[in-house]
């Protein structure tokens, strides 16, 4: 992940702690006030999972229909982007 890139779109603003990943990737940012970003190189078609409150059980969904669901921002975060 570009965090150097990333940090100037958020003005200086990103903070993460040591228990707190930077890459961490909350479905509905929305419900919480907060802004979602999507690496700009993933595919609509693109299969993700995501963590559910027990750290033990994920749940899958096509990029698009996140996508659709949360607006996101998409933005280059990877170098060089994902290739998917």
């Amino acid at each position: 992940m570009d965090v150097i890139h990333l940090n100037r779109f958020l003005e200086g603003r990103l903070e993460a702690g040591r228990h707190c990943p930077v890459a961490v990737f909350q479905r509905f940012g929305q419900l919480y006030g907060l802004e979602t970003l999507l690496e700009a190189s993933i595919s609509p078609d693109v299969w993700l999972a995501f963590e559910t409150h027990s750290h033990m059980e994920a749940v899958r969904t096509r990029c698009g229909d996140c996508e659709r669901l949360e607006r996101p921002r998409r933005l280059r975060l990877i170098r060089g982007g994902m290739g998917m």
